[in-house]
């Protein structure tokens, strides 16, 4: 299902500076804004959420490879951020599929990882060992911290 990482992936982080349109909040992009919109509130946080969604579709519209899962997961950090789980759980399985079909194979595990922990039950921890696992198999070391860098923060609780 997963193997090792594959030359695109290595190059995620150039093209996603390069094509990305730039959310700037004290100099970060909408990738390191994300996990910090759960944490605002106010008119501040609603018009963050609003470019970031803007750009997680302006991602999707990108021709790279796994564009598109990569913008789900994005539009799924943001359903976290807004306390929608049931909307997380399902861009963050749409994002698994897309990402394991398109050679995004850390992204999708990532993913899966996150699903596993935000759906619970044993369905939801047999995701969670089952993408661990693979994190390790690509080299993995600290695998919350490989999570949270694929998933650009999506934390669950």
């Amino acid at each position: 299902m997963y193997g090792p990482l594959s030359v695109p992936e290595l190059e995620l982080s150039r093209w996603k500076e390069r094509l990305l349109p730039q959310v700037s909040v004290n100099g970060a992009s909408v990738l390191d804004v994300v996990p910090d919109l759960a944490k605002r509130g106010g008119v501040d946080a609603r018009e963050l959420r609003a470019r970031a969604h803007t750009d997680a579709r302006a991602l999707a519209r990108v021709r790279v490879p796994y564009a598109l899962g990569v913008s789900q997961l994005l539009h799924a950090g943001l359903a976290v951020a807004e306390n929608r789980g049931e909307r997380a759980a399902t861009l963050l399985r749409a994002a698994v599929l897309q990402l394991e079909q398109r050679g995004g194979p850390s992204y999708a595990a990532a993913a899966q990882r996150r699903l596993g922990q935000l759906i619970g039950g044993e369905q939801g921890a047999a995701l969670e060992a089952q993408a661990a696992d693979a994190l390790r198999a690509m080299g993995a070391v600290d695998i919350e911290a490989t999570t949270r860098m694929f998933t650009f923060g999506i934390e669950v609780s």
